[in-house]
């Protein structure tokens, strides 16, 4: 079946994953860290567009040169929720504005004003503080889009259209609903609630199915629609199990819960509804406080251990993790309620612990509260899905190297976890689309 590339275009690493299409596994990966950030103002989070394309196509490269075989299809995935600023030759005009942007962040009731004399339930999500819909919004607001604008794109498109010899921007409808702007039913840009908010119809580009072809290398190689990478990772953590079984729990920096479902919900606080593939949808409860929590009681514990005792830098985790690992689950009354950095839609939320006494206040029951507390947010909004299912599949660094994490996921989900057996889920699932479409070309071309 030949071997199929899976690109990911991360906020904070890049990596190329190369798939042989007969056994279904990854043969190679090769990855790089996206060292292309901007230093801006401080609520500003930039990064150089022509950096990241370099560093892409360095690795894709690196990855040919390691393959003996025909590459047969590429897939591409990346960051969602940022944009850039094109011309009509698919210049950059702007940096990238990534997800991680927070200069939008006073124009987000305004927003949400507007998005309410609409029916919000068909975006699917309230529009956040960088996420396209916000962010292009800011520069509407303070006459800072470029005069020679022709389009808006996100990251991952605009690498695939520069793959190809066409050289056309597309999206699908993951990667557009990111945005705050999508009309998840109608699988088209929301144009009524974007004519509330005064922005070009014009600017925004065509849709694709996800996957669907959209041009090729010089070489003759498909380059399959770029997809979102909450997307790209559940399909790659999951593949070989039914989707109507599964949850798929990720933990990196932030977290997510998400499962996979035909229906169309209503929304919920902290729950978002996001186009998937064949017309399906996935409900994610999506949190801000993920690993990225445990490494900030990390830190404390660094800072307090150098200012009092001169303590080095060591494997602060793995002793974090046996401490935690003495204390039973419940944490004896203490409940921590890890909103270090606010929620999305709930910027002001701020953490606490709740429940000290004399027999709690210890390290080692900090520890273990903070790991219940980031998992309890996911639970919390798993049981607003409304959706029985009977196995989790655990993706992300956090879950993974953490065997006390993965113990308070089964008590807390009453469940059995798998972990995803491959590193890089994103890539994967984005090789996963390639060989599909792949296939769905040939069976195409053999009936004609």
């Amino acid at each position: 079946m030949g071997i199929y590339l899976g690109i990911d275009v991360g906020t904070s690493k890049i990596s190329v994953l190369a798939l042989e299409g007969d056994s279904g596994k990854p043969i190679a990966v090769v990855s790089e860290e996206n060292s292309s950030f901007i230093n801006t103002r401080k609520e500003f989070s930039e990064q150089n567009p022509v950096k990241i394309k370099e560093i892409t196509f360095r690795l894709i490269n690196q990855i040919k040169k390691r393959i003996k075989e025909k590459i047969s299809g590429i897939g591409i995935t990346g960051q969602m929720h940022g944009m850039l600023f094109l011309d009509r030759d698919l210049k950059p005009l702007s940096n990238l504005i990534t997800w991680q942007d927070r200069r939008s962040v006073n124009l987000i009731p305004e927003i949400h004003r507007k998005a309410k004399e609409i029916a919000i339930n068909e975006c699917g999500c309230l529009v956040n503080p960088g996420y396209m819909g916000a962010t292009l919004y800011w520069f509407y607001k303070n006459n800072l889009v470029p005069g020679n604008a022709d389009k808006v794109s996100f990251i991952h498109d605009w690498i695939g259209a520069h793959l190809t010899e066409e050289k056309k921007l597309f999206t699908d409808p993951t990667d557009a609903a990111s945005s705050g702007l999508f009309h998840i039913k109608k699988r088209e840009w929301h144009w009524e609630f974007i004519e509330k908010l005064g922005i070009k119809k014009e600017i925004f580009p065509a849709i694709k199915d996800s996957g669907e072809i959209i041009g090729f290398t010089k070489e003759g190689i498909p380059v399959s629609c770029a997809f979102g990478d909450n997307q790209a990772s559940i399909l790659g953590s999951t593949y070989g199990y039914r989707e109507e079984e599964v949850i798929n729990l990720n933990i990196g920096t932030g977290s997510q819960v998400s499962l996979i479902t035909k229906r169309l919900p209503e929304l919920h606080d902290f729950m978002e509804i996001r186009p998937y593939l064949d017309k399906k949808y996935i409900l994610v409860g999506a949190s801000l406080n993920g690993g990225v929590s445990y490494s900030l009681l990390k830190e404390f514990f660094l800072s307090a251990g150098k200012e009092l005792w001169g303590v080095k830098e060591e494997d602060i985790f793995a002793t974090m993790n046996k401490l935690a690992s003495r204390v039973p689950a419940g944490c004896e009354g203490l409940l921590c309620y890890p909103y270090f950095f606010g929620e999305r839609g709930k910027e002001e939320w701020k953490a606490a612990f709740k429940g000290l006494d004399k027999n709690n206040f210890t390290v080692s029951h900090f520890c273990r509260a903070v790991l219940e507390g980031m998992v309890r947010i996911l639970y919390e909004s798993y049981q607003k899905m409304q959706e029985e299912r009977q196995l989790i599949v655990g993706s992300g660094n956090a879950i993974k190297r953490n065997e006390v994490l993965q113990e308070i996921i089964r008590q807390t989900f009453h469940m059995e976890l798998k972990l995803s057996p491959y590193q890089e889920e994103a890539s994967y699932g984005a090789a996963l689309l390639s060989m599909k479409a792949s296939s769905i070309k040939r069976q195409s071309g053999n009936k004609g």
